[in-house]
């Protein structure tokens, strides 16, 4: 009898191991992702004042969402690499957004948007910085976790790849959306 326990005990380890490894295997094509939302939207202005709504997707086959925070240093640190793949990557058809996403109190609204605008302007950022509205305080932002996080859409606005938390490199990023390109292609 212990010894039919222990083989159905080894065989359900087993099951459970193939079933992680084939659940895992095509993560990124099935466009999984650690934040549990699917789908991007938002209707808002950036920081300079400007309408600006997540039809901008549709105008490129992919786009680079950086979400960050007046208060980060390796955010801040990261943009100069940003602004120039955004300048790099718009022949492939890649665009590159930032989320400011310590401008949601509507108390501090004014304030941090200064703060945001000043270091965008002092670094020389040229890629639209968005104002968080609602839909994306009370979505995409409640599930950012560490600063800065990057996430990916397609042209549809839905998440591809698979979400980067912490700063990266200029390399790093492109790689990544290199390989995204490959498989969304």
């Amino acid at each position: 009898m212990k010894k039919i326990l222990t083989i159905g005990f080894i065989s359900l380890i087993i099951l459970g191991i193939i079933l992680l490894i084939f659940s895992n295997h095509n993560k990124d094509i099935d466009w999984k992702n650690s934040l549990g939302i699917d789908k991007i939207e938002f209707a808002t202005k950036d920081i300079q004042g400007k309408a600006i709504d997540s039809s901008i997707f549709k105008n490129h086959d992919l786009t680079m969402i950086n979400i960050w925070g007046t208060f980060c240093k390796p955010c801040i640190e990261e943009m100069p690499d940003i602004e120039m793949l955004y300048w790099e990557m718009k022949e492939q058809k890649v665009n590159i957004i930032g989320i400011v996403s310590d401008i949601v109190d509507p108390k501090t609204a004014d304030e941090l948007t200064n703060e945001a605008r000043s270091i965008v302007k002092k670094l020389d950022v040229t890629y639209p910085n968005i104002i968080p509205d609602a839909k994306l305080t009370s979505g995409l932002l409640k599930k950012v976790q560490l600063f800065p996080t990057t996430i990916f859409v397609d042209s549809k606005g839905r998440i591809v790849g698979e979400v980067i938390e912490g700063a990266c490199t200029k390399q790093e990023y492109q790689e990544s959306i290199m390989s995204i390109l490959e498989k969304i292609k």
